[in-house]
């Protein structure tokens, strides 16, 4: 999971940084360095690109 955080109502202009959240049985694990965030978005694009030719697939076949 990516953590994006909002431009806090304090006038602060920039919001605080991005972080990608890992959790498993035994504990969680949070990355906030930029080649680690480019790294999860980069999958997080491939698994919703893959799953959205396969709903696609589905869909045809059904119709």
């Amino acid at each position: 999971m990516i953590l994006d955080f909002p431009v806090t109502k304090g006038g602060r202009a920039q919001p605080e940084p991005s972080v990608a959240y890992s959790e498993s049985l035994t504990g969680a694990l949070y990355l906030d360095k930029p080649d680690k965030l480019t790294a999860y978005r980069s999958t997080w694009k491939s698994l919703e690109r893959w799953l959205t030719m396969k709903h696609n697939r589905r869909t045809r076949s059904r119709g």
